[in-house]
């Protein structure tokens, strides 16, 4: 789902910002850091994905992104990143993340609305 959203968002920035490779130069891969991907293109002058999609929205993204990241590259254990990314979390330090259905269909739905929102701000 990561890959897919920072493939969508890369693709539509370069293709609507004339300066991208310029403002992209040295970022790595800013398409999977949400924040940092949306601070580029309201830079770029566009709309600021936070806003468009809502605060709500947004937080389960970063929730689900952070769940990937632990998921990735810690084996699916909570680590203090993640309880950082996600304050509201009752997982503890070292324990293994569990993810319920429900939060796995929000998670899609939400990247959905994502990339919708995306291709409306970028095109």
């Amino acid at each position: 789902m990561v890959g897919v959203v920072e493939a969508l968002a890369s693709s539509l920035f370069r293709a609507a910002v004339p300066n991208a490779a310029g403002l992209l130069n040295g970022k790595g891969s800013i398409f999977q850091r949400l924040d940092h991907m949306a601070d580029l293109i309201v830079t770029a002058g566009f709309p600021d994905l936070r806003t468009t999609l809502g605060s709500q929205t947004w937080q389960r993204l970063l929730e689900t992104w952070a769940a990937r990241h632990v998921f990735t590259h810690n084996d699916g254990i909570v680590d203090e990143k993640y309880l950082i990314k996600v304050p509201g979390s009752s997982a503890q330090i070292g324990q293994r993340l569990v993810l319920t259905e429900t939060v796995c269909r929000n998670a899609l739905d939400d990247a959905k609305a994502l990339c919708e929102t995306l291709v409306d701000v970028l095109r």
